[in-house]
């Protein structure tokens, strides 16, 4: 884990989100269709769905024989990082989801929305560089298994706090949050480098939650390129970021393993490049590029 964070292209971490195809159903079997290109490093990924043979097009329009429960071809980004999520509303307020993977290109709806997202949330914290690596420097500030705990609780606090707001409609422009995450990772690693009793080193909770506020405006941004119902919406964060949690759960713990073990000096100089890291990515972010 610990290597693999240093040999990622430094672009991957910049605005990686899944594409988003999106079905709203405005008589039976009728839909307008709306999409959004999956982001990888910046550059914007088309979809290109094939419809089933009994469907029709005309223009944003998709008209079909009976409701389109699949399976229909949505091809995205072939051999990137980043996944495609599929939405259809229908006329009776339910909502279908389905998240397509890495080499799958076949839409089947009907898929519980909670496997669906906790999965998507899992998959941003794997594929989400930036993320790995504040989670990174967490470890390597926090020496001891209680100021460790307290970290990660506070980042899981700030991260739901976030949410929540963001189910009020609480949200940021999506290039000003990016900035934040970076600005959050050079913070985290100059605190790892140093040996002074600072606010971080006494408060970890407290600092962590509000870092994790960022980091949790960054997922909301994700779950709002869904276009959910308000009640859809809500639930649906809330099962983002139980996946986000439980996947950084699985990691914190052998990471502290690992860098724990090693001498004060290497972590520290690993602390270093993780610094250079996030300002590779600030200055990234804040040029635009």
């Amino acid at each position: 884990m610990v290597p693999l964070i240093f040999w990622a292209q430094p672009a991957s971490a910049h605005d990686i989100r899944p594409g988003t195809l999106t079905l709203s159903e405005t008589a039976p079997a009728s839909y307008v269709v709306s999409s959004t290109p999956a982001q990888d490093g910046g550059k914007a990924v088309r979809l290109l769905p094939t419809w089933p043979a009994d469907c029709t097009t005309t223009g944003e329009r998709l008209t079909c024989t009976k409701p389109l429960d699949g399976p229909f071809v949505l091809y995205g980004p072939r051999g990137r990082q980043v996944k495609v999520v599929a939405v259809r509303h229908d006329l009776d307020g339910s909502h279908h989801l389905r998240v397509l993977h890495e080499g799958d290109h076949i839409v089947r709806f009907g898929a519980p929305h909670a496997t669906e997202l906790m999965g998507l949330g899992g998959a941003h914290v794997i594929t989400g560089w930036d993320h790995l690596a504040f989670i990174m420097g967490l470890v390597l500030l926090c020496g001891r298994a209680r100021a460790l705990m307290l970290a990660i609780t506070g980042f899981t606090v700030g991260h739901t706090a976030a949410l929540l707001l963001a189910s009020a409609g609480a949200l940021m422009p999506s290039r000003t949050v990016e900035v934040w995450v970076a600005l959050s990772i050079v913070w985290v690693a100059r605190e790892a480098m140093g040996d002074a009793n600072t606010l971080t080193r006494r408060r970890p909770a407290l600092v962590s939650s509000l870092l994790g506020l960022v980091h949790g405006l960054g997922f909301a941004g994700i779950i709002d390129t869904l276009e959910l119902e308000p009640a859809a919406r809500t639930t649906g964060l809330l099962q983002f970021n139980l996946g986000v949690e439980l996947v950084q759960l699985l990691l914190v713990l052998p990471l502290a393993l690992v860098l724990h073990r090693l001498p004060g000096r290497t972590r520290r100089r690993l602390a270093f490049v993780l610094g250079g890291l996030g300002m590779y990515w600030l200055f990234q972010r804040l040029s635009g590029g």
